[in-house]
């Protein structure tokens, strides 16, 4: 138990030097409710930093466990288990994607094109303002003024044998304060899609990413199981989706975290739709199965453990011909990208 309290003191302290007294107060009460669950959660990022070249977790991401996340419900302890898994699955499995949940960069998976020559951008995203529902976020937005037309936020990790699972812990449209013509743009989306919707479209890159790590499953919160549940009623007021309507569409069943979705939708009977549809698998499937790799030096650390090496300045190509995608690191938009066609 002192060991535990050291381990909360030193980080105190250091949120105090960095932050501010006050945050440091509220990390400190908010570690006491569970002494131990905290301290494992800041030795797993201490030894996460000193055996991978990444550099310190932001923030947020430190405080996470302490406050409702995910779902509603799990305790402090779980909460830091289902963190833990994450960061150590995705450590395993494509490094990189550390940068996308922290916010260093993001993934630009490619273009939809509607037809009306309208062009909507898929990306995976850390999660921004929707970081109590998870470390990741498939984001479908208007390329023409960057408008985000869908949001789905999730987590990533491990069910008891080994297999790889797949937690959406939110699905969001337009942020209220995009205006009143928000829905009218989603109506306008879906329209150019050939009826494919901006939250079908999310939904499809996490039931892709699902299959190509090996998932049996997809879990999804349900209206009662998601984690706006543990804020206050004013807050709780402001989610207007319904969750279990979409799922229950989408052929899901009941589960403890709320619902269980089948890893493969219904086709289409909508040809130009169904190719829609079809370009996403390949986008989302050809990104995880290649598994792109960045400079690992851009963490902050000295290791002489690169993947590759990247210039500012100019593309990383990645060593192996299979992973013939080109990169580029840039500094203003925090994008990663790639060309399928180099």
């Amino acid at each position: 138990m002192q060991e535990a309290m050291r381990t909360i003191w030193r980080h105190v302290c250091v949120i105090a030097a960095n932050e501010s007294t006050f945050q440091a107060g509220i990390f400190c009460l908010s570690s006491l409710q569970d002494i131990r669950a905290s301290a494992a959660w800041l030795n797993f990022l201490d030894e996460f930093k000193d055996k991978h070249p990444f550099r310190a977790a932001p923030a947020q991401c430190i405080r996470k466990p302490l406050f409702n996340y995910a779902m509603f419900g799990p305790s402090c302890s779980e909460r830091v288990s289902i963190l833990k898994h994450h960061y150590s699955f995705i450590c395993d499995a494509i490094p990189s994607l550390i940068a996308v949940s922290w916010g260093i960069c993001d993934a630009e998976l490619g273009l939809l094109r509607g037809k009306n020559g309208e062009v909507y951008r898929l990306s995976l995203r850390s999660p921004e303002y929707c970081y109590k529902e998870g470390e990741l976020s498939f984001v479908l937005s208007d390329i023409a003024d960057g408008l985000k037309l869908a949001t789905l936020t999730f987590v990533l990790g491990n069910e008891d044998d080994g297999t790889p699972s797949v937690l959406i812990g939110g699905l969001q449209g337009p942020s209220s304060h995009c205006g009143p013509d928000a829905k009218a743009r989603i109506v306008k989306a879906t329209r150019s899609l050939w009826g494919l919707r901006p939250k079908m479209a999310v939904f499809l890159a996490a039931t892709t990413l699902a299959r190509t790590l090996g998932a049996r499953r997809v879990l999804a919160v349900s209206n009662d199981t998601h984690s706006i549940n543990a804020d206050t009623c004013w807050q709780r007021r402001r989610m207007r989706a319904d969750y279990d309507a979409f799922w229950l569409e989408r052929g899901g069943l009941r589960a403890r975290e709320g619902f269980v979705l089948p890893l493969i939708s219904a086709k289409s009977q909508n040809e130009r739709r169904e190719r829609q549809r079809a370009h996403i698998d390949e986008l989302v499937g050809r990104f995880f199965m290649e598994k792109p790799c960045l400079d690992l030096g851009m963490f902050g650390s000295s290791s002489s453990c690169r993947c590759t090496k990247l210039s500012s300045r100019q593309p990383n190509i990645t060593a192996d011909p299979f992973l013939c995608r080109k990169f580029r690191r840039d500094s203003n938009s925090r994008k990663f990208s790639h060309n399928f066609d180099a």
